[in-house]
């Protein structure tokens, strides 16, 4: 029996996930959220950073940051052991309108698939450019291992911020400046 270094009955699992602790067919599943992972309270946090007016206790009390997780390993010729992992993440935070500068509540939803290779590949020219790679009938962003883990605090760093809106302003704005 592998040795588990995350909980799955309590949803916790680690920010970086070694290859060889994840099971070698079907997925492991997770619900995180920033109550019961802290790695996934940092995100929550950075998020909403850029509302200045609340502590960062205030803006965890009316935000939140949800993640439905899947995570396994599989072993193919080519590319050796590497991981799968299908993520869902949607909750809400407070940013700034960029018109004026006040307070707003943003939605996130993010959906994606991530494959992680070894890191061997990242040196490989036949890879170098790919950021996506076609796997077991389905299409995954390609990331790579780093010592024999996948970084899936960075993964779901970078997912994030490519699907926030990085100029968001309030939606009455239009109201506002005609009054």
């Amino acid at each position: 029996m592998t040795k588990r270094i995350y909980n799955q009955l309590e949803n916790l699992i680690p920010a970086q996930v070694k290859l060889s602790f994840l099971p070698a067919s079907g997925f492991d599943r997770f619900e995180l959220s920033e109550k019961n992972n802290d790695w996934v309270k940092e995100l929550l946090i950075e998020l909403n950073e850029k509302n200045s007016e609340e502590s960062d206790d205030e803006k965890l009390s009316h935000t939140n940051l949800n993640i439905k997780m899947e995570i396994g390993k599989r072993h193919k010729g080519q590319f050796g052991e590497f991981a799968l992992v299908k993520v869902q993440v949607d909750g809400t935070f407070t940013t700034e309108c960029v018109k004026t500068l006040t307070p707003i509540e943003q939605i996130l939803f993010v959906k994606f698939q991530a494959c992680f290779l070894n890191e061997s590949f990242e040196k490989s020219s036949e890879y170098e450019e790919l950021t996506e790679l076609f796997i077991e009938n389905d299409v995954f962003e390609l990331y790579f291992l780093n010592r024999g883990q996948a970084d899936l605090k960075e993964t779901l760093h970078e997912q994030i911020y490519l699907n926030v809106d990085p100029y968001p302003t309030k939606e009455d704005f239009s109201e506002e400046v005609k009054q």
